[in-house]
C-alpha cells in the first residue's frame, strides 16, 4: 500500500495476450480508439467531444488513466528475469479506481480468483497528484506483488522496486520525480500517452484528500525508516543494566508501559529516552 504520506495486459506466460508497452492496444493508438466502430457514441446535449477527442485535435497523445497504468506495468515487468515472478505481476489484476481517501494505491495480496489466486492491485484517483506520481504509485504496487505477502516495505520490496525502475522508493509521501526512475524506464514512461481523459475532482464532493498518513506497511517494518530518516517506528527501546554487547540488553516492544525484569543482572528494563 501507498499512502498520500506513506497490470492488466496479462502475458502468455499467465494464459492472456499482453499489449507490449501499451502501444498495440486501441486505447493507447496516438490517433484515438483505432477503428471508428469502437469509439464511444457521445449522447450529451451541446456536441460536447470526449476528452481523447480534444487531444487527437490538439495533435497530442492522450489516453485513458486506466490503459495508462497498464502501459506502465507493460514497461517494467520485462525487466523482472524470473519467469514465473514475471507471470505472477501479469496476471495481477490491476485497476485504476476510487481508492480510500488518504491512499494513493494498494495491493491485496491473493485477494483476485481467475483460476487461481492473484494480486489485486489498486492505484487510486482521489491520491492522484500527476502522471509522475501515477506511473510511481504503479510501480509501488507492482513491486509489492513482486516481493510477496510479508514483505512491507523492507529490503525485498525496495529491491523489487529498484528491479522494476523505481530506484527511490518511500513507504508513502513520496513527491515522485524523472530522477527517481532508471533513467531508462523514465524514457519510456515519459514516451507513452498521458492520460487525457481528465482528473479526478473528488474536492467537489467534500471528498478532499485529508493530510497524508504513514502506510500502514511502513510502520514498525524494519525500524520504520522506509518513509525516509526519522520517520521513527511503533517500537519502543528498552534496556536493562547488563554490560553493552549483552544479548537481550537491549530489547524493542511495542508498548510505552512495559514492566520487565532482566534474569541476567536482575534489573528492570527501562527506556533510555524516558
Amino acid at each position: 500500500m501507498e499512502t498520500l504520506s506513506s497490470g492488466a495486459g496479462r502475458g502468455d506466460e499467465a494464459g492472456v495476450r499482453s499489449w507490449p508497452l501499451g502501444f498495440d492496444s486501441p486505447r493507447l493508438q496516438p490517433n484515438g480508439w483505432g477503428r471508428s466502430s469502437e469509439r464511444p457514441q457521445d449522447d450529451r446535449s451541446g456536441g460536447e467531444i470526449y476528452p481523447q477527442d480534444k487531444a487527437r485535435e490538439e495533435g497530442c497523445q492522450g489516453t485513458t488513466h486506466e490503459a495508462f497504468v497498464q502501459a506502465v506495468r507493460s514497461a517494467v515487468t520485462p525487466r523482472v528475469n524470473d519467469k514465473a515472478l514475471r507471470a505472477r505481476l501479469l496476471g495481477a489484476k490491476l485497476v485504476y479506481g476510487g481508492g480510500p481517501v488518504g491512499v494513493r494505491g494498494i495491493c491485496y495480496h491473493g485477494a483476485w480468483a481467475n483460476g487461481e489466486a492473484h494480486d489485486f492491485l489498486e492505484v487510486s484517483a482521489i491520491g492522484e497528484e500527476s502522471f509522475v506520481q501515477v506511473a510511481g504509485t504503479t510501480i509501488h504496487e507492482l513491486a509489492h506483488s513482486l516481493a510477496g505477502p510479508g514483505a512491507g516495505h523492507g529490503p525485498t520490496w525496495k529491491a523489487a522496486c529498484a528491479t522494476l525502475g523505481l530506484r527511490v522508493a518511500q513507504a508513502g509521501g513520496q513527491e515522485y520525480s524523472p530522477e527517481h526512475f532508471d533513467p531508462a524506464v523514465w524514457t519510456t514512461i515519459e514516451a507513452l500517452p498521458h492520460p487525457s481523459d481528465g482528473r479526478p475532482q473528488f474536492g467537489s464532493l467534500g471528498a478532499e484528500p485529508p493530510r497524508p498518513r504513514p502506510c500502514p506497511l511502513g510502520i514498525g517494518t524494519r525500524g520504520g525508516k522506509s518513509r525516509g530518516v526519522g520517520s521513527g517506528s511503533r517500537l519502543r527501546l528498552w534496556v536493562c543494566a547488563c554490560p553493552e554487547g549483552t544479548p537481550g540488553r537491549k530489547v524493542r516492544v511495542a508498548c510505552d508501559t512495559w514492566d520487565a525484569t532482566c534474569n541476567r543482572c536482575r534489573t528492570r528494563y527501562l527506556r533510555p529516552e524516558a
